[in-house]
């Protein structure tokens, strides 16, 4: 569902370091925006229903992800 909020001043920074770096821990958000980790998880919930963020996701490449599910197993009787 799309809806449209008011940004606060955490939201504001909260995108400004997920554009920097979407894959940083809330943990990682919480200390460089300098609120507690509840706050950023409760602002990326209320942010992804209102369509503020609208995927949340990883960007493998696909031939590095084929390597990193090789596996080898030899069984011998």
């Amino acid at each position: 569902m799309t809806e449209q909020i008011e940004l606060t001043h955490t939201d504001r920074k909260l995108l400004l370091a997920l554009k920097k770096d979407s894959r940083a821990s809330v943990t990682t958000l919480s200390g460089e925006i300098g609120v507690a980790r509840a706050t950023i998880q409760a602002s990326i919930k209320r942010l992804v229903e209102a369509g503020g963020i609208q995927r949340l996701t990883n960007d493998i490449d696909p031939i590095k992800e084929r390597d990193f599910g090789r596996a080898g197993m030899r069984i011998e009787v």
